[in-house]
């Protein structure tokens, strides 16, 4: 390799000092924590009010030490000597003390120095040094050499190792530290100015300046004698309104006040806030209560803990992790714990809302942990995301096409579906006899002319697979009508309440809207138990010879007064639930456009978007919800009309779609078989079935059906 003269290694910071100044003190400025000390938190109430509200906060939160394991989590280890050390320090002070002395000198002085008492080879004790007192003498090799004491005589040589120093970062000094305190010096010397001059002001009774005038000369004694006669008379608070008695002609010559003077106040306040913003301290945190309220009270407590303790604590758990823990043995560590800081915990909520939000976008809860920090360990599957089953492209209300209507009735019927299984779905044959081929979920295995009924567990998976299948096609059919249909409902709604509000009945059009929900619903309710009730009967009954029957085989009627009693009484009681749900959501929406004093027309607006926000899923999930309910209560009535018809039992069986969207309860009830008119282990006699017990919400959203066996 060719010799290069002007090739160097790289070199550090504490290098490419001159040789004399590796000797000497690597403090560059002459500010002292003393003199902010007497000039700046003894004398302005509004550092010191900052500064202690820091101090005392920071020493409020706990801290424990923590062992890594081999998989990289982090486990505590109760009563540490680190933890122990922290929480006291000297045989004298505790943790409080430590905390609070380190972020006195941080904020007053811009250093913390602490040296270090061993014993066995460890820390077992802190002790706080004056850090004007300290001297950093810096080395070319290991940065800082040593650290030398000075004061009242006494001269101390501390290593490096042996002292624990945490600083502010000044850009022009990487060995000393800058206090916040002294960017701010003029702000507070102004402070400290304004009180005095204030107090001045107050011994002089607080009047503005003026001018003695005497119609004769006066002597140089004569002057004095006078000077001081007003100074006995008038100065300091006990002479305040007294009388003036003067001689030889004296007379008052107010001056006029300067704009300085008149805007003492302004001038004071913003002083005020300017030393705020030195410190990082919202007002209200030290009492300014100026145009305060609860709630930004509130706020200004969480972002005080969050954009200013927060960052504080990690800037001092550094401090401890690069100075003491490396001496307990690697992989131990100290930090702090907020877990019962109050002010945080509304951002833990919001945390919480923001991971639920999350997790039904179908973000890995494993993912939303990490990245929220939220504290939990992982757990198994987490690492998979889950959607919920009510949800379809948004653009799907657009393009679906209307299914046929019956006008007179004002029912709803889908088109036909063809019954013929796709090549895909196909049930597998059968060596023996061949099944017929039932519609809506029956599995009547009876041979026309035969009196012979297969058991229903001779059929395999796959066939019931395809009865399902066939079932959730018409499902998905009245679904995605209805979801039409009430989404319209909801935009006029929207529209309605937007103008009521203005007049203040909003109320009283949400009660008169409600009625076009109901006949809405009765309407999709009863076309769904005919159409789905009607095919259901005739599938269970049509193989049966007319001698066979035990009663008449008349059609399934869906008028029949138990059936529209039952549909009445539902679609009152969904109408309802409707309502209060929307109630509220507006009644909130009117209450905060009050207390923010919004105009009407900012309400309706906001209530038309709401609308615009809520209506598609809130129409698809109603529209799933219910027609689930209708499909399952249609089945039901035909398989108690085939019963009585027939004279047989029926047996129904659960049956999920056995996909990751069922839910945990109704996966576990899949097969599960009881006789018609009983109930399933979770209370239900049918899927989707509405009750008002604590089972309520197991039909939302459902996509189960029941496969109905002749025993």
């Amino acid at each position: 390799m060719k010799f290069n003269p002007f090739r160097k290694k790289s070199m550090r910071y504490s290098q490419l000092l001159p040789s004399w100044k590796t000797n000497q003190d690597a403090k560059f400025n002459d500010w002292t924590t003393e003199k902010a000390i007497s000039e700046g938190l003894k004398s302005s109430t509004y550092v010191y009010a900052c500064i202690q509200l820091i101090a005392r906060s920071a020493a409020s939160v706990p801290w424990y030490a923590y062992r890594q394991k081999r998989n990289g989590d982090w486990q505590q280890i109760k009563r540490h000597p680190m933890e122990l050390l922290i929480e006291n320090p000297t045989p004298f002070h505790n943790r409080k003390d430590l905390i609070e002395g380190m972020v006195h000198h941080l904020y007053l002085g811009g250093n913390a120095v602490f040296t270090k008492v061993r014993a066995g080879g460890v820390p077992v004790e802190l002790w706080q040094l004056p850090p004007d007192a300290m001297k950093v003498i810096p080395s070319k090799t290991d940065f800082i050499d040593h650290y030398l004491y000075e004061k009242d005589g006494v001269r101390q040589r501390f290593e490096q190792r042996d002292i624990m120093h945490n600083k502010f970062l000044d850009p022009a000094n990487p060995y000393w530290g800058m206090a916040p305190l002294q960017a701010g010096a003029r702000t507070v010397d102004s402070e400290v100015e304004a009180v005095r001059f204030q107090k001045v002001s107050l011994q002089n009774r607080a009047i503005s300046d003026g001018i003695f005038t005497f119609e004769s000369h006066l002597t140089r004694d004569q002057w004095e004698e006078a000077r001081q006669m007003i100074r006995d008379q008038h100065q300091g608070f006990e002479n305040a309104r007294s009388p003036w008695v003067l001689g030889a002609g004296a007379k008052w010559q107010q001056m006029s006040l300067s704009p300085a003077e008149l805007d003492f106040l302004n001038s004071r306040k913003f002083t005020r806030e300017e030393i705020c913003t030195i410190f990082n301290v919202p007002p209200p945190m030290i009492g300014v209560l100026e145009n305060s309220t609860y709630n930004n009270i509130e706020t200004a407590r969480k972002i005080f803990w969050q954009d200013h303790l927060v960052p504080l604590l990690e800037d001092i758990k550094n401090c401890f992790n690069q100075s003491i823990a490396p001496e307990f043995g690697q992989g131990v560590i100290l930090d702090y714990d907020l877990s019962n800081v109050e002010a945080l915990q509304t951002s833990n909520t919001e945390k919480m809302a923001t991971a639920a939000q999350l997790f039904a976008m179908g973000v890995p809860f494993n993912i939303i942990n990490q990245r929220l920090d939220l504290g939990f360990d992982d757990i198994e599957g987490g690492d998979m995301g889950y959607l919920p089953s009510g949800l379809m492209p948004a653009t799907i209300l657009e393009n679906m096409e209307d299914p046929t209507q019956t006008e007179d009735t004002g029912t709803q019927e889908p088109p036909p579906e063809d019954d013929t299984p796709p090549d895909d779905e196909e049930p597998p044959a059968d060596d023996s006899e061949e099944p017929t081929q039932a519609g809506m979920g029956s599995f009547n295995t009876k041979s026309r002319g035969t009196a012979q009924n297969k058991k229903a567990s001779a059929y395999s998976d796959a066939q019931k697979d395809f009865h399902f299948k066939r079932i959730d096609r018409k499902r998905e059919q009245w679904v995605l009508n209805m979801t039409r249909k009430s989404a319209k409902l909801f935009e006029s709604e929207g529209e309605l309440l937007a103008k009521a509000v203005k007049s203040g009945d909003w109320k009283k059009a949400l009660e008169k809207n409600a009625a076009k929900w109901e006949t809405f619903l009765i309407a999709s309710y009863t076309g769904i138990v005919e159409d789905i009730g009607a095919a259901h009967y005739d599938d269970l009954t049509k193989n049966y010879e007319p001698s066979e029957y035990k009663a008449a085989r008349d059609f399934f009627n869906p008028y029949t007064e138990t059936i529209k009693a039952y549909i009445r009484k539902l679609a009152g009681t969904k109408v309802a639930m409707v309502s209060d749900w929307t109630r509220q959501v507006i009644g909130a929406m009117v209450e905060e456009a009050n207390e923010a004093n919004a105009t009407m027309d900012e309400l309706a607006k906001n209530i038309k978007d709401q609308y615009k926000e809520f209506s598609r899923y809130r129409a698809y999930r109603i529209a799933r919800t219910e027609t689930q309910n209708a499909l399952g209560y249609a089945q039901h009535q035909a398989g108690l009309k085939a019963q009585e018809v027939l004279g047989q039992t029926l047996v129904g069986e659960w049956y999920t779609s056995l996909d990751d969207r069922v839910r945990d309860s109704h996966e576990k009830m899949h097969g599960e078989r009881v006789p018609l008119g009983e109930a399933f282990s979770n209370g239900l006699k049918y899927a989707g079935e509405y009750t008002q017990t604590e089972k309520t919400g197991e039909n939302i959203n459902c996509r189960c059906v029941i496969l109905h066996h002749f025993e």
